[in-house]
């Protein structure tokens, strides 16, 4: 998740793709569903494709913290 947020922050949009891929499947957790909306949003200015990761979010699990 770190490396796909670093490639996001310096518009590097095919990595970030990439390196988030794994996390997509099977369900993504909001945060990944925040990232890919950034991404959408960065990469192609779809506002729709963006819309739909950010309903994604009421349906998304929340990543459990590790202690």
């Amino acid at each position: 998740m770190l490396a796909a947020a670093q490639a996001v922050a310096v518009r590097e949009f095919v990595r970030a793709r990439h390196e988030i891929a794994p996390l997509l499947s099977p369900a993504p957790t909001a945060r990944v569903c925040v990232l890919m909306a950034d991404i959408e949003q960065g990469e192609t200015g779809d506002m729709a494709k963006t819309r739909e990761w950010l309903a994604r979010l009421g349906l998304a699990e929340r990543a459990k913290a590790k202690v």
